[in-house]
């Protein structure tokens, strides 16, 4: 397939890099010189965009993140195209804060307004860089939405079960004896907002489920932030 052929190739480049030979490469104007590592760069970008078709993230991220470093090695110059496309492996495997990173500093070379190495855009094009950057922000945005969904469905869940879980631990102790119901009310106002601790007359059970659901919540907190901020960036741009 096309990943096998292009490995092929990296490897005859190598060879022909070890030994000193010149590599030439060919346009419509006729033939030239390049360096290897021009032309490995490009390999691992084909290497990239082939794995990607197959799903296989991991292997793709790989591939661009040694071609960028190769492009930066021949040129001098950011390739957005690979970083771009590096950055959705970065969604798919997960990643989202890298992957935040990676295509805000993109889009804000696009715009002018970080220095850094040159920038060869998508296309040649500051404009399409952005665009396509913006597009795939918004993946990202998508993809901070779903997981918030899940929280709040496991938020949900949690507190279903701490409600289950404080209702049978009025009735029941850690040794499973019948909890006396006297001085309860005074108990509970006592214990009130002692979050991040075991409350007194709390049986472990109970409170594992409640600090369980507390560290669910900070959980949607702080992706809820990061979503929004994303959401603004992307909007804003």
């Amino acid at each position: 397939g096309q990943v096998q052929v292009a490995e092929r190739l990296l490897a005859a480049l190598r060879v022909q890099k070890e030994n000193g030979e010149r590599t030439i490469a060919r346009n419509a104007m006729g033939r030239f010189e390049v360096s290897a590592e021009h032309k490995m760069a490009r390999l691992y970008g084909i290497i990239g965009w082939a794995k990607m078709q197959l799903d296989d993230f991991e292997g793709a991220e790989m591939a661009y993140s040694e071609g960028l470093r190769l492009s930066r090695k021949a040129h001098g110059e950011e390739d957005a195209e690979m970083q771009v496309n590096r950055s959705v492996c970065l969604i798919r495997r997960g990643s989202f804060v890298e992957a935040q990173h990676v295509l805000l500093r993109l889009l804000a070379q696009a715009r002018g307004l970080q220095n850094g190495n040159n920038l060869k855009g998508v296309a040649g094009s500051a404009l399409a860089t952005k665009r396509r950057v913006l597009a795939v922000l918004r993946q990202l945005e998508e993809e901070y939405e779903r997981l918030l969904g899940e929280l709040r469905d496991e938020l949900t869940e949690q507190d279903h079960l701490e409600h289950m879980v404080s209702a049978v631990d009025t009735l029941v102790g850690d040794d499973g004896s019948a909890r006396p119901r006297k001085g309860e009310a005074d108990s509970r106002k006592k214990n009130r907002g002692t979050t991040g601790r075991r409350r007194e007359g709390e049986s472990t059970w109970a409170a594992q489920a409640r600090l369980s659901a507390s560290s669910s919540d900070e959980r949607l907190r702080s992706v809820s932030s990061v979503g929004s901020n994303l959401s603004a960036l992307a909007s804003g741009a």
